[in-house]
């Protein structure tokens, strides 16, 4: 009888380590997805910003662009399309 206890205390301490050692694990299974949240998130925004970013890049130099043709332009052509200056007038 005596050994049937000390079986069933091991068992009940095993299965308890085992849950202890489960709930530690889904502890840490929990804090990495906390951090890979963390850095999608993180990872979001810089895309979000260096979109921006090269929009107004792009921006920039479609109105470079612009001016250029503007600069190269015939005046007369100018005139006739309704440009109010012409050559820095």
């Amino acid at each position: 009888m005596e050994s049937r206890g000390n079986f069933e205390g091991l068992i009940a301490q095993l299965i308890a380590t085992n849950q202890a050692q489960q709930v530690r694990h889904e502890q840490q299974m929990e804090g990495q997805q906390v951090r890979h949240d963390q850095l999608m998130a993180e990872q979001q925004q810089h895309t979000a910003v260096m979109r921006a970013e090269l929009q107004q890049l792009i921006t920039a130099q479609e109105a470079q662009a612009a001016a250029n043709l503007v600069r190269r332009a015939d005046p007369a052509w100018l005139v006739a399309c309704g440009a109010k200056e012409t050559n820095g007038e």
